[in-house]
């Protein structure tokens, strides 16, 4: 028979997994809700990334909660583990397909939290019998259930190196949504030059984005206003009038034009702007 010390070694991928889910969720969650606040719009996915970091914080605590009862109750908590591993990758589809990596956020934790799961439904029989725990030695037997946490977490790693792998092959509309997404991140946090390269690498990829030169213009504004640097207020200037020869009927070319304007202390073409603006 299994001892119950050696049954919670088996459990130990499964709590880590889920902490380490929570842990991303968290991360996640914030993120995406400094985004919402910046304006960003989410539109691909079923759920939008803040609430998918929200359920990645409740599987990941109740798949961790799951390895705990498994000690005691290991059909009640390994089930509860195998369902959180795997609604995990359901939401991280679904609700991350706007951020970098998707489901592959997911992949370690689920990978440990679905191995811990199928250990704790495996029965002392047949635990017994596999190589190293089928050994008369107790040091054998223990040097087995540490290969096994070491060999989940390398299983768990070897799977986001194969996601990683695949996204390499991502069509150009993820990295555009992925550059976006990160865009407002630093944006909002006052990152603005970094914020402008994202742009400039939608631009190079898609140089008719009417978005990304929109957004451009307004960090590039945003980043004159808060240097005090007439130069880059003209470059948000340039940047609004490329926007205006892609969509000469923008209104948030307009404005924005119109507002760097008004910064530059060139009023009365900014009044024009406006004029043309509400005329329109």
């Amino acid at each position: 028979m299994v001892q119950k010390a050696a049954r919670s070694v088996l459990m130990v991928p499964g709590f880590f997994g889920g902490l380490l889910g929570a842990l991303i969720g968290a991360i996640l969650a914030f993120f995406s809700f400094i985004g919402m606040t910046h304006g960003l719009a989410y539109s691909e996915g079923f759920l939008s990334p803040p609430i998918g970091g929200v359920l990645y914080i409740l599987l990941g605590l109740l798949g961790s909660t799951g390895a705990v009862l498994a000690t005691k109750k290991r059909q009640a908590g390994g089930w509860i583990m195998i369902a959180c591993g795997f609604l995990g990758f359901l939401v991280g589809a679904s609700a991350m397909s706007s951020l970098y990596w998707g489901w592959i956020s997911w992949a370690v934790a689920g990978v440990m939290l679905i191995i811990s799961g199928v250990m704790a439904l495996v029965q002392d029989e047949t635990l017994s019998r596999l190589p190293l725990l089928n050994s008369d030695r107790k040091a054998v037997r223990w040097s087995g259930y540490f290969v096994f946490v070491i060999g989940s977490l390398s299983i768990a790693i070897l799977s986001v190196t194969i996601g990683l792998l695949v996204s390499v092959s991502e069509d150009n509309e993820t990295k555009i949504s992925n550059e976006f997404y990160w865009a407002g991140v630093h944006e909002s946090t006052g990152r603005y030059d970094i914020a402008i390269e994202s742009y400039d690498e939608i631009i190079s990829t898609d140089p008719s984005n009417e978005d990304a030169w929109l957004r451009k213009g307004y960090a590039l504004y945003r980043m004159g206003l808060a240097e005090d640097d007439n130069g880059t207020l003209e470059a948000a200037l340039e940047v609004y009038d490329k926007a205006l020869e892609l969509n000469s009927s923008s209104s948030r070319a307009a404005y924005g034009r119109a507002e760097v304007l008004e910064a530059l202390s060139r009023k009365k073409e900014s009044i024009e702007d406006e004029s043309r603006l509400n005329s329109s």
